[in-house]
């Protein structure tokens, strides 16, 4: 006997089960972007002032005097911070975070230097600012509940990565001069995993919340529609026989 010939409950019973598979197979639409924490907005704030900076102090390079290794430097470092700057301000309005103005102090150090002085500066500026933006963008890379801002903390932590090296293929890094970080420091730094969200964990154990397992439900529903309609076809497929008297 085909579908078509089926009374009208089980052709009912049917459709319900198709659309209770569907809707437990097929996967959730992607949320949104997500909320943006404070954290989230100082890091994006900080890479946006690294960045502009760079630009700037790379821009320097070219006529600072400081030799051909640093003005080579320096146009590599160009071409990645003003990538970097478009990602943090392509980011930053889209979700609406309004970006501070540089401050320009370190700037005007190097624009009254010049020769090795300014290349001792600018290695060391930007060193110091890539590493410390680098430490940030590992933390919010990690931690942020925004897929926009993961993703900058992502590119922004692989160019820091990648820039780092280059300032110090200068040869002008005293890492000797560099303090020393402890194993009690850098267990101190070092943070097990995702701050849990109260109100979140909150919600979880109330039933309210996405970590509630709905799973479990949606396969017993699943099982309830499937035995009905298994039962529905025995009853239309093997009528029961009367007796003749």
């Amino acid at each position: 006997m085909t579908i078509s010939r089926l009374p009208h409950a089980a052709r009912a019973v049917t459709t319900l089960l198709a659309a209770l598979a569907g809707t437990l197979l097929v996967p959730a639409p992607a949320q949104a972007a997500g909320p943006v924490s404070a954290t989230d907005r100082d890091f994006v704030a900080q890479a946006h002032n690294t960045a502009t900076f760079a630009v700037a102090a790379s821009e320097l390079a070219e006529t600072s005097g400081a030799g051909t290794q640093i003005q080579t430097i320096g146009r590599k470092v160009l071409e990645q911070d003003r990538q970097l700057a478009d990602r943090v301000r392509t980011a930053a309005t889209r979700l609406q975070i309004v970006l501070p103005t540089p401050t320009g102090t370190d700037l005007a150090t190097l624009e009254t230097s010049s020769g090795e002085d300014f290349a001792a500066a600018y290695i060391d500026r930007l060193r110091t600012s890539d590493g410390s933006l680098l430490e940030l963008a590992v933390t919010v890379r990690v931690h942020t509940r925004n897929d926009v801002i993961r993703d900058l903390a992502h590119r922004t932590a692989s160019t820091m990565m990648a820039q780092l090296p280059l300032l110090e293929s200068s040869g002008m890094v005293d890492f000797m001069a560099l303090p020393a970080q402890t194993l009690a420091t850098a267990r101190a730094a070092a943070r097990p995993g995702p701050n849990a969200d109260p109100e979140m964990l909150s919600q979880a154990r109330s039933g309210d919340g996405f970590l509630w397992p709905r799973w479990p439900v949606a396969l017993l529903v699943l099982a309830l529609a499937l035995l009905i309609a298994w039962s529905t076809w025995r009853r239309i497929t093997n009528p029961p026989r009367h007796r003749r008297h």
